[in-house]
């Protein structure tokens, strides 16, 4: 009898514990007839997996994950005893520490939808958000920020993926450089929490320039109502709460 073969997932992510370091993940477990299975939350850090962590396969995986973001999917043979003892079960049921595995199932429709219609949707989406596209000389990043992950909530959008591809589509031309050159440093699977932190960390006002300029906005041309319309935005913009402080 031939020893089976799984196919593991793996993503190098930024600890739980501590943001600073990082781990390696087994995002899933793939069987050779196309069956995909995922680990409880807990048992998803690799270091956990001592008979994995023992094959020369994930000694080499370690050397290729060395940013994160990064995901690498193998096949392993599971030729050793302790291998077999840890996956499977006497009937072959894929298991960890005597727990069975969830299996993810995925529908037709699923497996078949064009990547092209799945970026229309986002579109979409997008379309049907409250929201203005992000300036970075003139809004208030923080506000911006808890604006769109309402905004993401409202629509139910809980994928961190979907959030970083959406972000994209609500930056300025002038913030547009920012998320490609993102990209290349956290990678598009690294986690929303991530993205958010960088976000702020470039653009929260550092400064008074946000708030000076709504404050010192005066009447050019237009209208009476347009120019008070135009400066209430400004101070919401600064302030949301400002209403009530006045």
């Amino acid at each position: 009898m031939m020893a089976p073969k799984l196919q593991f997932t793996f993503t190098y992510v930024a600890s739980k514990t501590d943001k600073k370091s990082n781990v390696i993940i087994i995002t899933s477990i793939s069987t050779e007839d196309n069956k995909k299975y995922t680990l409880e939350e807990d048992d998803k850090i690799a270091s956990k997996h001592v008979a994995l962590s023992k094959t020369d396969s994930f000694k080499r995986l370690k050397r290729s994950l060395n940013q994160r973001g990064a995901v690498r999917t193998i096949w392993i043979t599971c030729s050793e005893k302790e291998m077999i003892n840890t996956y499977f079960d006497e009937d072959e049921n894929l298991m960890f520490n005597d727990m069975y595995l969830n299996e993810i199932k995925q529908t037709k429709s699923e497996d078949t939808t064009p990547k092209k219609e799945n970026k229309l949707n986002l579109k979409n989406i997008s379309e049907r958000f409250m929201i203005e596209k992000f300036v970075c000389k003139f809004t208030n990043a923080k506000q911006w920020m808890d604006t769109f992950e309402k905004e993401c909530k409202r629509h139910e959008i809980n994928e961190d993926i979907t959030k970083i591809e959406i972000l994209r589509l609500f930056l300025d031309k002038s913030c547009a450089d920012w998320h490609s050159a993102t990209l290349k440093t956290l990678k598009i699977e690294a986690e929303w929490s991530e993205w958010k932190e960088k976000f702020l960390e470039t653009f929260a006002d550092k400064g008074w320039s946000t708030g000076m300029y709504a404050i010192y906005y005066r009447h050019k041309e237009g209208s009476l109502m347009e120019y008070a319309i135009r400066k209430e935005k400004l101070l919401l913009e600064m302030d949301e709460d400002i209403g009530g402080k006045l």
